[in-house]
C-alpha cells in the first residue's frame, strides 16, 4: 500500500473528506428523530457546497443549523470555524476550531495548512489550539501502538488439497490469535 505521503493531494482531501462524511453518518445514527439522518446529511452536503463556492454566510446559517443536531461533532465544528473565518467571525471561529479538537479533529497538518484558516493563524489562541491538537495526536497514536496488529492463524489441514472456509474473527476483546485460537478448534 502507498504511503499517505505518496498520495497526491486531490486523493488525500478526497479520502479525508469520505472519512469526515462517514464520521458525520456515525454521530448522527444515535440522534433524535427531530430531524432524519438523510435530512442532516443533506444539509452538511450544501453546506460543504456553500464553503467550497465561497458563500460563507450560507455556509455558516447551514452548520450553525447542523450544529443544533450535533454539537460535538468535529467536522460540523471544523467546517463551521472555517465558515466563521471566512466571514470574519474570529473568535467565533477559534471557538469552534477549538471544539472540533477537543471532539477528536487532530489532523495538525490539515489545519494548518488550511487556506479556510489563515485568518486565525495571527491570534494567541490559535496557537495554543494547534498545540492541543498535537498532544492530543500524540495521546492517540499512543493508542493506536497499544492495539495489536492483525494476525494470520492458519490451522492446519489433514488434506492438502482440501478447500478451507476463510473466517475473518474480529472483536473487541483485547489478546490476540494465538489466545483466540482454541475457540475454533
Amino acid at each position: 500500500m502507498k504511503s499517505a505521503k505518496f498520495l497526491s493531494v486531490t486523493t488525500r482531501t478526497s479520502i479525508f473528506f469520505v472519512f469526515l462524511l462517514f464520521t458525520l453518518h456515525a454521530s448522527l445514527a444515535d440522534k433524535p428523530a427531530t430531524n432524519s439522518i438523510e435530512e442532516l446529511l443533506g444539509i452538511y452536503n450544501r453546506a460543504v457546497k456553500e464553503l467550497m463556492t465561497s458563500n460563507y454566510q450560507e455556509a455558516v446559517a447551514l452548520l450553525q443549523t447542523l450544529h443544533k443536531s450535533v454539537p460535538d461533532n468535529f467536522m460540523v465544528n471544523y467546517n463551521l470555524a472555517c465558515a466563521l473565518a471566512r466571514t470574519g467571525k474570529y473568535p467565533e471561529a477559534l471557538k469552534h476550531l477549538e471544539k472540533a479538537v477537543d471532539s477528536g479533529f487532530v489532523d495538525v497538518k490539515h489545519i494548518e495548512t488550511d487556506p479556510d484558516i489563515d485568518p486565525l493563524r495571527q491570534f494567541p489562541e490559535y496557537k495554543a489550539i494547534i498545540e492541543k491538537a498535537k498532544q492530543a495526536g500524540l495521546k492517540r497514536a499512543e493508542e493506536l501502538a497499544r492495539i495489536p496488529e492483525p494476525e494470520s492463524v492458519f490451522l492446519p489441514s489433514a488434506n492438502k488439497d482440501e478447500k478451507m472456509p476463510l473466517l475473518i474473527f474480529l472483536h473487541g476483546m483485547g489478546g490476540c490469535a494465538e489466545d483466540l485460537k482454541p475457540l475454533f478448534l
